[in-house]
């Protein structure tokens, strides 16, 4: 399935309360396409997203989610390491992948190669939940809800996409000091 319509399937199922963090041009642009209060796009700041998150995550209840492909983890490995040691449950990481580096024109990247890149993440002892069987009928996409509502962190959630990118999109209208008003206000509750 197309990570776009994975992304904005994955928005109707969060709460309303719930941050989505989105890493990268193309993942925010298509975040975008759904934007809703809660949702912090990050279209060029690699290595900064975990600790972000991080820090978001500790001064409040509300779940954080962090929407990224592969590449910009394969980037950010040390940081996101820090994430699973946190122990904050509130705290996941989407790892959409498509084994490439869409940003750069689509060459493979490890994950292609590996014959079970989810075995790398069990390796270094993260918890994963391997989401990619639910967007693969309807049945399982009426129980996802229920399902992440449960769930504790901290954790990565994966889900295998198609490679490819949706096109003409319309680009992200929040300045940076707009989008972080805006997240402020969203996960304060307007009590800054």
């Amino acid at each position: 399935m197309k990570r776009h319509v994975i992304i904005k399937r994955f928005l109707e199922r969060l709460n309303k309360d719930d941050v989505a963090i989105f890493c990268g041009e193309e993942i925010c642009k298509e975040a975008f396409q759904n934007d809703r209060p809660g949702n912090f796009y990050i279209t060029s700041g690699y290595s900064i997203v975990a600790s972000l998150a991080i820090g978001m995550a500790s001064g409040t209840n509300k779940r954080i989610y962090i929407f990224s492909g592969e590449g910009n983890f394969l980037r950010e490995a040390s940081a996101l390491i820090q994430v699973f040691v946190s122990q904050l449950k509130n705290i996941f990481y989407v790892l959409l992948n498509d084994g490439c580096y869409q940003s750069a024109g689509g060459y493979p990247n490890i994950f292609s190669s590996m014959d079970n890149p989810k075995g790398f993440f069990y390796n270094i002892g993260f918890i994963l939940h391997d989401f990619t069987y639910l967007f693969n009928g309807k049945r399982f996409l009426k129980d996802m809800k229920p399902f992440m509502n449960n769930m504790v962190g901290p954790l990565v959630i994966f889900v295998n996409v198609d490679v490819g990118l949706k096109n003409n999109l319309d680009p992200i209208s929040y300045s940076e000091l707009e989008a972080k008003n805006r997240i402020v206000a969203f996960i304060t509750d307007g009590k800054e």
